[in-house]
Parts: C-alpha cells; structure tokens; sequence
C-alpha cells in the first residue's frame, strides 16, 4: 500500500462517486462513499492523509481516539494537528476504545461512556460529534448493532452491515476485497471505505516497519519541538536534532536505527 496507488484510489472513486460525511446517515444514496480515517497510531500521519484528500476534493472523516497509546489528544499540538486536519475541510468524529473502559455489559453502559466522551470530545475540538466508531472492535462491542447510541451513528451498526458496502485497509491488508473490486460489487448501494494513514507511505515496508516508521516520525517531530523550545529561551542544547533535520538522509537512518533495535537482522 502506497501513496502513489492512494491517489490513484482518490481519482478512480471520485470519477464514480460523490463522497459523503455521516451527517447523511441513513439517507445515503447509492451513489455516496463514505470516506473514514480510524486515527489509530499518529495525527501526524492523519495530516499527511488529509492533505492528499483535500488535493483530490475528497471531504472526508477522521475518528480520533481520545485514549490513544501512541498520540494524546488532549495535547497542544494534538489540537493543532486536529485543526489543520479540519481546516483542510474534513470532519472529525470519535474512535472509541471500548477495551479502556472494560467491557461494556448494556446499551445503558455503552450509551452513558458515549456521552461522557461526547462532552470532551466537544471541550477538546469545539466540535459535536455525529458518529462514533469502534477502535479494534471485539465481538461484544460488535452485538452492539442499533444504528445509534447517545444520539451518534454507530458506525457497525446492522444498517452498515446491511445496506452499505464495506472495505478496510486493517492491518495492512485489504480486508474482504479491494476498493476497485468493491465499488464494483456495490455497484447498486452506497460504500463505508475505511484507510489507516500509517500504511499510505511512500517508501516500500513491511505493515510492522510501517507502524514503528511513524512512531519514530512523531519522536523526531517532539524532539524538534523540544529542541526549538531550548533555542528559544537561549539554553545551553547539546543536540544538533534541527540542522542534522535538514539532511535528507537524517530519517531514513533514523527508521533504520529505530528498526535495527526491533529486528537485529535489519529491515525485511
């Protein structure tokens, strides 16, 4: 999976489609995609994604999770990256992590977390989420079916898996089939497509490689960060991180160290 073969996605399904936000669940037509972003490892790769949509006109939606292991939503930066994202002209809706809170025994369960999440999601984004979906969804989270709990649309709900057609790029892999074999099997009812920015890259990995590729990306990032921080105030930095930065050669050896650590026999 490549950037390159992305765009070429944007172009093909843009050529027969017309990309839709939630707002328009359930009357969607069957001309519409719904074009959905799970930000799982990095807002930054998110950005990346944003950006090549916004160039092919795609308006699309980015779930954010509010719990992350890998990025923290309630950052300064965190905000930013969520605002360019929205100022590029996509939505923004929750990705919740059903495992942070336990199972959840009841629709009441599920319902009440949605609201509280809702409320900060609001408080963080200044925005009202419509839709929410499941973050690595288990099989309890997934008898959830209504189509709605605290007045969001339930992405999994059984009018997705029954009046949409459906095709995830999970794990690195596409699930089920492909976009281009999808858009010709629902050739007659609308499509939920769901990408991960984290597998869209330009260089040629392994999924694994990929994930710890964007980790690493977001620690550069934070040490730049910190970095400018120092310089600003006129303290004593023993890094160089910032001009060594403006060698194009800087990050390729830095994923290769990150890399050597995690696979001793070098990248695969």
């Amino acid at each position: 999976m490549y950037l390159e073969k992305y765009r070429e996605l944007l172009v093909n399904v843009c050529r027969e489609r017309t990309v839709a936000t939630y707002e328009s669940v359930p009357e969607l037509t069957t001309s519409d995609v719904l074009w959905r972003h799970d930000v799982d490892v990095s807002l930054n790769a998110a950005l990346d994604l944003a950006k090549e949509d916004n160039i092919y006109g795609v308006r699309s939606t980015f779930f954010i999770n509010l719990h992350s292991d890998t990025y923290n939503a309630h950052s300064i930066e965190s905000a930013r990256l969520v605002r360019d994202i929205q100022n590029l002209g996509h939505k923004i809706e929750i990705h919740l992590d059903a495992a942070y809170y336990g199972s959840f025994d009841s629709a009441l369960s599920l319902t009440q977390v949605l609201e509280e999440e809702s409320k900060r999601f609001h408080r963080l984004f200044k925005v009202e989420p419509v839709a929410f979906s499941f973050h690595n969804p288990s099989e309890s989270d997934l008898k959830f079916t209504a189509e709605r709990y605290a007045g969001l649309i339930n992405c999994y709900s059984d009018y997705f898996r029954q009046e949409v057609g459906y095709v995830s790029d999970s794990n690195g892999y596409w699930r089920y089939e492909s976009i281009d074999e999808s858009l010709k099997i629902n050739e007659r009812r609308p499509i939920q497509i769901l990408t991960h920015a984290e597998w869209w890259i330009t260089t040629p990995l392994a999924p694994r490689e990929r994930i710890a590729a964007a980790l690493f990306n977001d620690a550069m990032l934070h040490l730049e960060g910190y970095d400018r921080s120092i310089i600003k105030v006129g303290r004593e930095n023993k890094s160089d991180l910032i001009s060594d930065l403006t060698k194009s050669s800087y990050r390729e050896r830095g994923v290769e160290a990150f890399a050597y650590i995690y696979w001793p026999t070098g990248m695969s």
